[in-house]
């Protein structure tokens, strides 16, 4: 059996035979126009300390739920100032 352009589950389909796989996850959205202004102008440097920064926010899953990690970061010092 050559699979050409298809996968597992239509083979199954045509075959008759029940497809147990897990299902497919959502992926998104597709990007679009920002939701806010480029305040710097993608020039991620600083000339002195406190005058850009910038920060990431990302989510994971855990048994209890979603966590939520943040970090703000001083891009003169490149320390993180925040979290």
């Amino acid at each position: 059996m050559v699979l050409v352009g298809g996968g597992v589950a239509e083979v199954f389909a045509e075959q008759g035979v029940e497809w147990f796989g897990k299902p497919k996850r959502y992926q998104g959205t597709k990007p679009g126009a920002p939701s806010h202004d480029d305040l710097v102008r993608r020039d991620f440097t600083a000339t002195a300390p406190n005058v850009v920064w910038v920060a990431d926010l990302t989510e994971h899953w855990t048994d209890e739920g979603k966590l939520y990690c943040c970090a703000i970061k001083d891009l003169f010092s490149n320390r993180i100032v925040g979290y």
